[in-house]
C-alpha cells in the first residue's frame, strides 16, 4: 500500500519538477485520510519524520534519504579549576586545584580553620585591554563589513584598563605573603622557617616584578590604542565640518567624552577639543568656546598653547568690555598655572594669518606694547660624532651653468601639475603593429561619457540611501556618508572612470583582490582630499613660496652671503620661518583616515562599477541580446589555500581599451623622478616631493609603533640623517641617449638573453597536450612541465615590464634634467624614491644614467675611466691598479670597436659582468680621445664603487680598530682561513 501511494505522489507531482521525499525510512503508516481539496489519499506521518520540498534541474541528482536529522548539540559543562602554588622545603611548583562551591555543611571548616580566607584580593583579576579599540570597528576584516556601514558603538563596549587597576594587581603579593608567612605551627624550627621564608620572598619577589612589567605593557597598549583612536576621531571630526556638520562633530565628541576622558588621561584626547574649538572660534561662537574650555577643565585635560590660542581667537573678535578683560585676565592666570607664555603660543601653535591678528589684539588688551618673541633655528646637531663639526657649504650649486633661474620656475610649474594629478600619461616604447582604427577612440569616449552619466546618477542614489540609513542610526559615533561629500562629485565620478580604465587595460591572467581594489581607490581618494586641504589652508602657496626662494638659493648660493654655512635644510628652515612666523605650518596636513573608512569608500565606489556600468546592447553587435550587460563582474581564483573574490572586464571592453592606449602608460607621480630638485628633509613629514607626502621611512602599516617611535625622536637627532638624504637627493641627473637607443632598438626587436633585455613571452613554446592514453608518470612530467612554463612565462612577463617602464621613462625624460628624491627602508639604508629609473637598479638601468653636471678628466680622469671599465669585467679582479690598466691599453682596440659598433663589430662589451656599463664607459672613453685635449673634456660619468667587507669598515671604525682597519685593505678572508 505504501509503495502504491509513493509512486501515485510521484506519478502526479513530477511533471512539475518537485517531490516530496522523506528524509527517513518509513516503518509504520498510521492511517490515510481522503483531502477535500485535491482528492487524494495522504497518509498521517509520525512526528519525527519530515518531508523536504526539493527542485530537481536538468540531470541534477539529489539524494537526500541518507542525510537524517541531526540532532543540536548541547554544549558540556566543563569544571573549573584554579592554580595554586605548592612550596616545600626543596621545590615550588604549581598544582590545579578543582572549583567547588560552599553549602551550608562547609561552615564549621571556616569556623575550625581561622586561616582560611575567602577574600577576593587574592584572586586574578582578569585585565581586559581596552575592548572599546578590540571592537568590531577596530579589528574586523573591513572586507565583510555590510555594505557602507561603520559602526562604532561604544556605549556597550568601554572597558578600558585604568592605571588604578593595574596597581591593584601589584597587591596580589602582599595579600600571598600576609597569608602564607604566618607561623602557625610551634613543630618547625626557627632556621627552618627563615629558609621558607626566604624563598617565598623570592619567589614573590619574582612574581612582584612580572606584575611591574605586566602593568608596563598593559599601560603602553592602553595608551598606544587610545592614539589609534582618537586619530580615527579626529579624521572622522575633520571631515564633519568640511562637511559643514558642526552639530554632528559636537555630539561625536560628547559621546567619546563619556567613555574615554574620564576613564584614561591621554594627551592626545586634547587634539579632539581644539579642532572644535577653532570651529566655533571661526563662527564666533564665544559661548560654545567656553563650554568647552569648561570641559577640558572638568575632564582634568591639560591644555596647550593651541587650545589658548583658539580661546583668544575667539575674544578677539569680540567689543572691549569689562567682562572680557576679566576673562582675559583669569585666562592668564590659568595659563601660567599650566607654563604657557603667550609667545608660546605663537611660537608653539599654528593658526591662519586672521586668526594671528584676534589673538594679537586680545593679548595686546592686556599688555598694550606685547610684540611676539618667535623661536630661533637650530642649526647645531646633537649626535656626539657631529657636535664639534662646523656645518659648511660648498658654495656651488650641483647645476651651476646647466640651467638658468627662470628654467627651473618652468620645471618648478610642471612638477606641481604632475602632482596635482597624481598620475601622469607617458608614450611608451611598445610600436603597435596593428592597424589603428580612427574610429576607435571616438566610440572609447562615447561609451565613457555614458558611463560617466550613469555613474553620476547611481552615486547620487546610493549616496541618498547612505545618508538616509546612517541619519536614522543615532547611536553610530562614525558615519561614512560625509567623506563622500567632502569633496565634488566630479572627484568620485572620475576616480570610478579611472578605475575602469584600470581594469580594462589590465593583464588577462592577472587581477588583483577586491579588496586591495577597494584600498588602492579609498587611498586615491584621500589623497585628492590632501591636496584639497592644503590648498584650502594655504599650505600649497606658502610652499611654493619657499620653493622659489629655496630655488634661488639652490642655483646661486654665492648671492646671498648671509646664507653662507647653511645647507639645503637650514636655508629652507630660514625661509620657512621668515614665510611662517604665524600661520599654517608646512606641514599641516589632514589627519589620515583610518583604513576601515578607505576600505568603504572604495566599497561604496566599486559597487556602481560592478552593479551600474553596463554596456549597451547596440554595442555587442554580433550578440542576440535585447537587454545591457555588465561591463565588469567577479570570480572567484584558487590561492591555495583559499578563495580570492576579484574583478574581471568583459571580454569586449578589454579589446577595446587595449587597442586604445597600447600608446601610453600610465605612473603615480611618486614613481617617477622629480622635474625639478626635491624640497629637503626638514622633518619626518615634510620633504621628497612638493606636494605629494613622501614617506621618510619604508614601512608598512603593521609597523605603526615603529613610525610613532620617530615621531616621539626629537627632531635634533635626525638632522645627520636629513642632511645625508638632501645632499644625495639634490644631485641632478640626466639621460645616457647613446645606450637608451641601443637598448630600445634590441627591446623593439624582441629582445637578447645574452644581453640581458628580456624577451617577450611569445617566444616560449607551450608543453604539447597529454595523451588520453597517457600513463600515470607522463601525466605528471606533463603537470610539471606546465607549471614550469607558467613559472616561466610569470618570470619572463614581469622582468619584461619592468624593462619596458625603465625605456619608456628614460625615453620621456630624453634630453631633460631630473632628480631623485631619497629616503630610507626599514633598515637604514638610502634608495631613490622611483622604483624603475634610478642609480642603484640592475646593471641596465645604470648604464642609462648620467650626472647633469659634468666636469674635466684632468690629469688623471681618462686613466681612471679605462680601471672602471677592467674593473665591470672582471677580468682582473685579482690584479693590481698597475696590471689593470696595462690590461686597458693592451684591449684598447676592443674598447674603441665596442664603443663604434655596438652590436655589429666584435661586441668585447657583451663577455663582461655588466655588460651595459661597460659598454657606456667604453664610449665615454672613445668620446673622450676625440678631443683634442683630455684633460679639458667634461665627463658627466658616474663611476659606481662597491667596498670591500663594508660591515667590517664600519666595526674598525666605531670601534676604533687599528688592526682590523690594517686588515682591510688585504685578503681578509685568506688571511682569517691562515
Amino acid at each position: 500500500m505504501y509503495k502504491l501511494l509513493i509512486t501515485r505522489v510521484t506519478e502526479r507531482i513530477s511533471p512539475h519538477g518537485v517531490f516530496f521525499i522523506p528524509k527517513q525510512v518509513i516503518m509504520m503508516q498510521r492511517s490515510m485520510r481522503l483531502c477535500s481539496f485535491c482528492n487524494f489519499y495522504h497518509g498521517n506521518i509520525s512526528k519525527s519524520i519530515k518531508y523536504q520540498q526539493v527542485r530537481i534541474y536538468g540531470t541534477t541528482t539529489v539524494d537526500i534519504l541518507s542525510h537524517s536529522p541531526i540532532k543540536k548539540g548541547k554544549k558540556q559543562r566543563t569544571k573549573k579549576y584554579a592554580e595554586l602554588l605548592a612550596v616545600t622545603n626543596k621545590t615550588a611548583s604549581t598544582k590545579r586545584t578543582e572549583i567547588e562551591k560552599l553549602t551550608a555543611s562547609d561552615l564549621p571548616m571556616l569556623v575550625d580553620n581561622p586561616d582560611i580566607t575567602t577574600d577576593n584580593s587574592c584572586e586574578s583579576k582578569d585585565v581586559t585591554l581596552n575592548q572599546l579599540f578590540d571592537s568590531k570597528y577596530m579589528n574586523e576584516n573591513y572586507h565583510d563589513f555590510c555594505d557602507t556601514e561603520i559602526y562604532l558603538n561604544i556605549e556597550n563596549n568601554v572597558d578600558i584598563v585604568t592605571e588604578n587597576e593595574m596597581k591593584d594587581n601589584l597587591n596580589i603579593g602582599n595579600a600571598i605573603k600576609n597569608n602564607m608567612l604566618q607561623k602557625d605551627s610551634t613543630f618547625h624550627s626557627i632556621k627552618q622557617t627563615k629558609l621558607k621564608d626566604q624563598k617565598l620572598e623570592n619567589v614573590l619577589k619574582l612574581s612582584t616584578g612580572n606584575a611591574h612589567k605586566k602593568m608596563e605593557i598593559c599601560k603602553t597598549e592602553n595608551e598606544y590604542r587610545v592614539k589609534n583612536y582618537v586619530e580615527s576621531l579626529l579624521a572622522h571630526i575633520q571631515v564633519y565640518l568640511s562637511c559643514g556638520l558642526l552639530n554632528r562633530a559636537n555630539r561625536t565628541l560628547m559621546k567619546c567624552r563619556k567613555y574615554v576622558t574620564n576613564n584614561l588621561e591621554c594627551n592626545e584626547i586634547i587634539k579632539l577639543y581644539n579642532i572644535l574649538l577653532e570651529a566655533y572660534a571661526s563662527r564666533r561662537q564665544i559661548g560654545k568656546v567656553l563650554e568647552l574650555y569648561d570641559m577640558i577643565k572638568n575632564d582634568s585635560l591639560t591644555p596647550t598653547s593651541q587650545t589658548y590660542g583658539y580661546i583668544f581667537d575667539a575674544l578677539g573678535n569680540e567689543t572691549v568690555n569689562k567682562k572680557q578683560i576679566e576673562l582675559l585676565k583669569k585666562l592668564n592666570v590659568e595659563m601660567n598655572n599650566y607654563n604657557i607664555s603667550f609667545d608660546d603660543i605663537f611660537s608653539k601653535s599654528y593658526f591662519k594669518i586672521s586668526q594671528e591678528k584676534n589673538i594679537l589684539k586680545a593679548i595686546r588688551i592686556l599688555i598694550p606694547d606685547f610684540e611676539p618673541a618667535y623661536a630661533t633655528l637650530n642649526r647645531n646637531y646633537r649626535c656626539k660624532l657631529l657636535k664639534e663639526i662646523q656645518m659648511a657649504s660648498s658654495c656651488e650649486s650641483p647645476a651651476k651653468e646647466i640651467l638658468t633661474i627662470n628654467q627651473l620656475k618652468n620645471l618648478l610649474e610642471t612638477q606641481l601639475q604632475t602632482e596635482l594629478k597624481i598620475e601622469t600619461q607617458i608614450p611608451s616604447i611598445i610600436v603597435c603593429k596593428e592597424d589603428m582604427n580612427t574610429n576607435l577612440e571616438t566610440k572609447v569616449m562615447e561609451l565613457e561619457n555614458y558611463w560617466k552619466d550613469a555613474a553620476l546618477a547611481a552615486f547620487e542614489r546610493n549616496l541618498m540611501c547612505l545618508k538616509q540609513k546612517e541619519c536614522q542610526s543615532h547611536n553610530t559615533l562614525m558615519i561614512l556618508y560625509p567623506f563622500l561629500e567632502v569633496l565634488d562629485r566630479e572627484y568620485y565620478i572620475n576616480a570610478i572612470l579611472r578605475e575602469i580604465r584600470r581594469l580594462a587595460a589590465g593583464s588577462e591572467t592577472f587581477s588583483s583582490s577586491l579588496k586591495s581594489l577597494y584600498i588602492a581607490l579609498g587611498k586615491y581618494i584621500y589623497k585628492k582630499y590632501e591636496i584639497e586641504i592644503k590648498k584650502q589652508t594655504g599650505v600649497l602657496d606658502k610652499i611654493i613660496n619657499i620653493y622659489s626662494k629655496y630655488l634661488e638659493w639652490y642655483l646661486h648660493p654665492e648671492k646671498m652671503p648671509h646664507l653662507n654655512n647653511m645647507n639645503n635644510r637650514t636655508v629652507w628652515e630660514y625661509f620657512e620661518y621668515k614665510e611662517t612666523k604665524y600661520g599654517t605650518p608646512l606641514n599641516f596636513t589632514s589627519v589620515n583616515w583610518p583604513i576601515n573608512v578607505i576600505i568603504n569608500i572604495g566599497k561604496f565606489l566599486y559597487h556602481i562599477i560592478l552593479n551600474d556600468i553596463m554596456l549597451k546592447p547596440d554595442i555587442l553587435k554580433g550578440q542576440d541580446l535585447k537587454y545591457s550587460i555588465p561591463a565588469f563582474y567577479t570570480l572567484f581564483r584558487n590561492k591555495g589555500n583559499y578563495l580570492s573574490e576579484q574583478i574581471k572586464p568583459h571580454p569586449l571592453v578589454s579589446k577595446l581599451y587595449r587597442k586604445v592606449h597600447l600608446k601610453t602608460l600610465t605612473f603615480k607621480s611618486l614613481l617617477l623622478p622629480s622635474y625639478s630638485p626635491p624640497s629637503p628633509w626638514v622633518s619626518i613629514h615634510l620633504g621628497g616631493y612638493l606636494i605629494t607626502k613622501t614617506d621618510f621611512i619604508r614601512i608598512s602599516s603593521d609597523f605603526d609603533r615603529l613610525w610613532h617611535k620617530f615621531e616621539n625622536t626629537e627632531p635634533e637627532q635626525l638632522f645627520p640623517i636629513f642632511d645625508s638624504l638632501n645632499q644625495l637627493s639634490s644631485i641632478p641627473w640626466k639621460i645616457n641617449t647613446a645606450i637608451l637607443d641601443i637598448v630600445i632598438k634590441i627591446f623593439q626587436d624582441g629582445g637578447s638573453v645574452e644581453l640581458n633585455v628580456p624577451q617577450s613571452v611569445s617566444v616560449l613554446i607551450p608543453p604539447g597536450p597529454i595523451n588520453k592514453n597517457a600513463t600515470v608518470e607522463e601525466k605528471q612530467k606533463a603537470a610539471i612541465a606546465i607549471a614550469q612554463y607558467n613559472q616561466e612565462k610569470y618570470d619572463m612577463y614581469s622582468l619584461w615590464c619592468d624593462t619596458l617602464y625603465k625605456l619608456s621613462i628614460a625615453n620621456h625624460f630624453r634630453d631633460k634634467i631630473f632628480w631623485l628624491p631619497h629616503n630610507l627602508d626599514f633598515r637604514g639604508r638610502v634608495y631613490p624614491v622611483p622604483p624603475y629609473l634610478n642609480h642603484l637598479s640592475s646593471d641596465l638601468g645604470r648604464s642609462l644614467l648620467l650626472f647633469g653636471k659634468g666636469k674635466p678628466l684632468g690629469p688623471n680622469g681618462l686613466d681612471w675611466l679605462k680601471l672602471h671599465v677592467i674593473n665591470l669585467t672582471n677580468f682582473k679582479k685579482a690584479g693590481s691598479v698597475k696590471e689593470r690598466l696595462e690590461y686597458a691599453n693592451q684591449n684598447m682596440d676592443n674598447i674603441l670597436d665596442s664603443a663604434t659598433k655596438p652590436l655589429t663589430g666584435k661586441m668585447w662589451w657583451k663577455q663582461s659582468e655588466a655588460p651595459w656599463q661597460t659598454l657606456a664607459g667604453c664610449m665615454e672613453i672613445a668620446n673622450a680621445l676625440k678631443t683634442p685635449n683630455v684633460e679639458e673634456y667634461v665627463s658627466s660619468f658616474p663611476v659606481h664603487q662597491d667596498g670591500s667587507c663594508n660591515g667590517l669598515q664600519h666595526y674598525a671604525a666605531l670601534g676604533k680598530d687599528k688592526i682590523g682597519a690594517i686588515f682591510l685593505e688585504k685578503k681578509i678572508f685568506s688571511y682569517i682561513l691562515d
